[in-house]
């Protein structure tokens, strides 16, 4: 147990330890809500794998009610899973990398992702 853990049970109370980068990651996040960017449900799914990889349970309850119940159990074996559409893939892949190490994202993960949503 961490002084963390005590202070904050969700993401937003979490983040808003550091009300300076709360702020702009909610000005961040707010572009691809305000501007329609992604398809919620696409970003709800990457959301719901960060939590995952993260071990972040309450985040998890959070996210469940708006994943269909087959895509969350396809999590697990994502790469695989014949209910996840190439786009989606490609956005787990993203994702992944992006939480377990950046410098592995290449041009060709970044490449499907634009060649998908345009």
């Amino acid at each position: 147990m961490t002084w963390v853990s005590e202070c904050a049970t969700s993401f937003s109370e979490l983040f808003s330890l550091r009300q300076n980068l709360f702020k702009d990651y909610q000005a961040f996040a707010g572009v691809f809500v305000d501007n329609q960017l992604l398809d919620s449900e696409l970003m709800n799914l990457c959301h719901y794998r960060v939590a995952q990889l993260h071990r972040c349970r309450s985040q998890e309850r959070v996210l469940a009610d708006k994943l269909a119940p087959s895509k969350r159990s396809a999590l697990a074996q994502w790469h695989r899973a014949c209910e996840l559409s190439a786009l989606e893939k490609a956005a787990l892949q993203l994702t992944e990398c992006f939480c377990l190490d950046t410098h592995s994202i290449s041009e060709e993960m970044t490449a499907a992702v634009v060649a998908a949503i345009g």
